[in-house]
Formats: structure tokens, C-alpha cells, sequence
């Protein structure tokens, strides 16, 4: 009788660690500049329940594989374990500097490098700067996670993964579909950001007191002074009159309109950031 041969796990578990990371991947790369546009005020609070666990399982798990990835480098990089790759006038001399120079060619292997890049940018990427906030008073916390963006630039080689694996399930075949889910992924994101940057800018500038913001042509909100009474350089603030969700669905309107080069004029810019913003947005339409 023959045993059946039980299949392996092994391909299962590389499939839900390349779909996860890349989820986490996506998670940061919505909500920095979502946050950083329309949530100002965020900090490790019940208030913002939501973005704290998701945060702290994005970075937990980024963590983990770094260590492991880490670990692994250990047990398998390429070392110097004997002179056979080395030249047959040199080999089986026991000179000791001949160890020397296969040892330093073999540490600058390319894969050597490759896994060396990917601990770096991980660790450096995922470190919790944001607890900072927890024992000092910081102005605006989602500054301290700006080292996120150092994970996000990996989202292409992630993106590229999921591609390799629905390929090889034999889901995704046609290099057409490929190319437009890729694409439509990369507008977008690319929308969000730039939606986000838009109004990121012009409330920026409607905190300096600049009255002619797309924003306050819009109806979202009216700037008014705090302090402009009391003999010193007044400080301004925003009396909002539409929600967040609002907000971000208008900019995000704009931002694909703008991407497309369709642009009603329904929404322009009113100030030079804000014209700058435009410029680059279609830019980089043009460029996906």
C-alpha cells in the first residue's frame, strides 16, 4: 500500500505572508497622508482606537519579520567555508589571506546586499517613533511616523509578488488583466495622495491667515483670527462646516479629474502651493 504524501504548507504560508505585508504595506500608504491631512490632531488615544490597533499590528508584524528575515541572514548568508571557489594557483595553500579576500568578496554578494538592504530599510521603517508622544508633548505625532515611508517604497516589489503568486495559481494569466489592475491600483493610490497633499496645502495656508483657499471657495470651512486684539502677530484657526469624509471625497474628486486631465473647474486653485500641488498631480497622471 502506498502512503499518500501529505502536501506541504510551506507554499500556503508564503502566500499569507506575501498578501499580508503587502496589506500593511497599503495600510500605511492610506493612512499617512490621510492623517496628515485630515486627522491633525492624532495621538495614541481611545479617540483614535482605529488607527492606534491597526498601527500597532502593521508595526508589529513589519517587526517580526525584520528579526526573522534577520535571524535567517544569519544561518544562510554566503560565508567563506572553504577555497574551492578560489583560483587553483591559490587553492590549498592555507593562506591566510587568501580567507581574507574570498571573506570580503562573499560579504558584498548581491543576495548578501539584497537581504542586508531589507533588514535596514525594515527596521528603520517600522520603529514606533509615535510612542514618543506617550512622555514628551509632541505638536503633531503623525510626523514621528514619517519613517513609514521608508516601508512603503517596498510596495512595488510587493505588489509585484502578489502579481507572481496569482500567476502561478493560475488566477491571473493574461499579462493584459496584469498590467490593468496594476494600474488601476497605482491611480489609485497616486489620487489619494494627491488629494491629500491638496488639501493638506491649503488648509497649511489658511493657518498663515491666506483667505483664498479652494477649501473656503468651497464652502468647507472660514478662517477667522484668535488673538488679533491683543497687540501681538494674530494666530488663525479654521471653523469647519463640513465633515472629514466631506472633505476627503472632494479632494479626491479633484485629484482624479486633475489626474486625467479632465478638469471641470468646479475646484482651481486659489493660492501658488496650492498651484504647485496641481502641476505636480498631473504630472504625474501623465507619468502612470
Amino acid at each position: 500500500m502506498v502512503a499518500l504524501k501529505r502536501p506541504s504548507a510551506l507554499p500556503y504560508l508564503s502566500g499569507v505572508k506575501i498578501f499580508s505585508r503587502a496589506l500593511c504595506c497599503i495600510y500605511f500608504s492610506i493612512a499617512i497622508p490621510l492623517r496628515l491631512a485630515f486627522y491633525p490632531h492624532f495621538r495614541i488615544w481611545h479617540d483614535y482606537a482605529s488607527f492606534v490597533m491597526l498601527d500597532l499590528i502593521s508595526t508589529s508584524y513589519f517587526m517580526l519579520e525584520a528579526v526573522i528575515t534577520s535571524v535567517t541572514h544569519r544561518s544562510s548568508r554566503i560565508l567563506p567555508t572553504s577555497n574551492l571557489d578560489l583560483p587553483a594557483s591559490r587553492a590549498n595553500t592555507g593562506d591566510n589571506e587568501s580567507g581574507k579576500v574570498l571573506k570580503s568578496t562573499t560579504f558584498f554578494h548581491p543576495r548578501n546586499m539584497n537581504t542586508l538592504r531589507f533588514i535596514i530599510i525594515s527596521s528603520l521603517g517600522t520603529l514606533p517613533f509615535e510612542y514618543i508622544s506617550l512622555y514628551a508633548e509632541v505638536k503633531n505625532v503623525n510626523l514621528l511616523m514619517l519613517n513609514r515611508v521608508l516601508k512603503i517604497s517596498q510596495l512595488p516589489a510587493y505588489l509585484s509578488d502578489i502579481s507572481s503568486v496569482l500567476e502561478d495559481k493560475g488566477v491571473i494569466k493574461n499579462l493584459s488583466i496584469q498590467r490593468t489592475w496594476k494600474l488601476f491600483f497605482a491611480m489609485a493610490l497616486a489620487g489619494h495622495w494627491c488629494g491629500c497633499a491638496f488639501f493638506f496645502v491649503a488648509k497649511h495656508e489658511a493657518l498663515k491667515g491666506n483667505v483664498s483657499t479652494w477649501p473656503q471657495a468651497a464652502g468647507m470651512y472660514n478662517v477667522y483670527s484668535t488673538n488679533e486684539n491683543d497687540g501681538i502677530s494674530p494666530s488663525f484657526s479654521l471653523e469647519m462646516h463640513s465633515s472629514i469624509s466631506q472633505c476627503y471625497l472632494k479632494s479626491l474628486y479633484w485629484a482624479y479629474i486633475t489626474m486625467i486631465t479632465t478638469g471641470f473647474g468646479d475646484i482651481v486653485p486659489l493660492s501658488i502651493p496650492e498651484t504647485v500641488c496641481c502641476i505636480i498631480s498631473m504630472y504625474i497622471g501623465v507619468i502612470i
